[in-house]
């Protein structure tokens, strides 16, 4: 897993949605053994242009090996989507006894799971036909929203600092930021033993930032950890150009005023994602006071 993989899925995705007329906000990821694995690796690396991730027989502490982990995986990046996730009892390489207890972490620290354990299932597909229907209803039930009302993105570097329309553009400290934020890697003491872990799932020692975004009308609160600048991507689908927008970062208005449509701002965007459903008329790139 790494940076090129994910280069390769949004060369691929964007080659597609301009030779087809591809619905944007019906893109699944879903893979199968390392593929699965792989799967969740997006999930937390570049949650944009998917509607939901399926991992099938993986495993997510695959990641955690050193070879693998870079100090950027975050857990908490899978609250972003909803996931579907299928174990067999008798895999060999994944049994479900060894995975359910991080899948069932995941599910109780805010990750939406639909977890369908196969008991008799072993580490290939035979289980599909059962599974088939409830797949594909999964996917129809879950569209993309292309711009969710909450977001919540932990990133280290610029490389895959984005969910939608936030994007983290600073790492540091500043005053009033949030001293704790619930986190996905942490694994609670009771959780421990039976996940054969200690107090994390990732032993990241790399410098990260992270914002918790959410939006009410014409008005975006953050909150910020380790952040110390952060764009908000403006859509003429959910803010209202024809009153003030208002961003409130760690309980402190940083921004409030009209905000007038750009051309610029529209072409670039446009030209990045590729994304009918995603255009932006402005941006509003926040500094905190440092």
């Amino acid at each position: 897993m790494g940076d090129d993989q994910i280069f390769n899925l949004n060369a691929i995705l964007d080659t597609l949605k301009r030779k087809y007329n591809i619905d944007e906000n019906r893109v699944v990821l879903s893979g199968v053994s390392d593929g699965a694995t792989g799967a969740y690796y997006i999930a937390m690396r570049d949650t944009t242009p998917f509607a939901s991730f399926l991992p099938l027989n993986g495993f997510i502490m695959v990641l955690a090996n050193d070879e693998i982990d870079d100090g950027r995986i975050f857990p908490n990046n899978l609250r972003n989507k909803p996931m579907f996730v299928v174990n067999g009892g008798h895999d060999r390489l994944y049994p479900a006894r060894r995975i359910e207890p991080f899948t069932r972490h995941l599910m109780n620290s805010g990750v939406e799971i639909a977890y369908h354990l196969q008991p008799e299932g072993e580490h290939n597909t035979r289980w599909w036909p059962e599974v088939r229907d409830l797949f594909e209803k999964f996917v129809a039930d879950h569209p993309r929203d292309p711009h969710p009302d909450r977001l919540t993105w932990q990133a280290a570097d610029h490389s895959h600092n984005r969910a939608h329309w936030l994007i983290i553009d600073g790492l540091g400290t500043v005053p009033g930021e949030a001293k704790e934020l619930p986190d996905v890697n942490r694994v609670d003491p009771s959780e421990s033993a039976m996940i054969q872990t200690e107090d994390r799932m990732f032993n990241s020692l790399t410098p990260a930032g992270r914002v918790d975004l959410l939006r009410t009308g014409n008005t975006a609160q953050a909150t910020t950890r380790g952040v110390t600048a952060f764009t908000v991507l403006l859509s003429p689908d959910i803010f209202d150009f024809s009153q003030p927008i208002k961003v409130i970062a760690n309980g402190r208005e940083v921004f409030n005023a009209h905000v007038e449509r750009s051309v610029r701002t529209l072409l670039k965007w446009a030209a990045r994602d590729n994304d009918r459903t995603m255009l932006y008329g402005a941006e509003l790139n926040i500094k905190l006071k440092r």
